[in-house]
């Protein structure tokens, strides 16, 4: 777990090929404190081509999770604050050979659950995943994130809705 500041034009690459770290069920959860409520901000993502395969983002005051599943796209979205304070996302994706359950917690709270046909393990992408921005498989970055991204962590599980009560409590009071 760690933090760090991004200014809207810098992002951190986890060294790591999307294949890899979502190779089967995982979480990723996070705090973030955006500088202003414009623009596409993204939290983490990584992308192939001209479709994302995994990418939280804001725009919009929106929420969007976008994920990739054997040439199949699927994009969900919920409403997010348009403040500047903190707040805790966490995705949970579930799969197997036939299906994918992704689940979006906003603050500790259930929003939002995507499913669809194929696991996320089956498409092949060799880039890596980035912390504060996209990630293209050929080098490009976009939608930077400004502001700040603090206790970031990526887990080889789906958390159950306890053990993200336990990381939102764990981040203390929301303001």
């Amino acid at each position: 777990r760690w933090g760090a500041s991004f200014d809207g034009g810098d992002s951190l690459d986890l060294g790591t090929p999307f294949q890899s770290t979502f190779a089967s069920a995982f979480s990723v959860s996070l705090w973030y404190k955006q500088d202003s409520a414009t623009g596409a901000r993204t939290l983490f993502g990584v992308r192939k081509g001209a479709t994302d395969v995994v990418t939280a983002y804001i725009n919009a005051n929106t929420v969007n999770m976008w994920y990739e599943a054997n040439n199949r796209k699927q994009q969900s979205s919920f409403p997010e604050t348009s403040d500047t304070n903190w707040h805790h996302f966490c995705v949970t994706v579930q799969q197997n050979a036939l299906n994918v359950d992704v689940k979006l917690y906003l603050d500790g709270v259930y929003r939002k659950l995507i499913s669809g046909g194929g696991a996320i393990a089956n498409y092949t992408n060799t880039a890596n995943l980035f912390i504060g921005a996209r990630n293209y498989a050929d080098g490009t970055i976009d939608s930077y994130f400004s502001g700040l991204i603090d206790d970031v962590g990526i887990f080889s599980t789906a958390l159950s809705d306890g053990g993200i009560s336990i990381d939102v409590d764990a981040g203390g009071v929301i303001s």
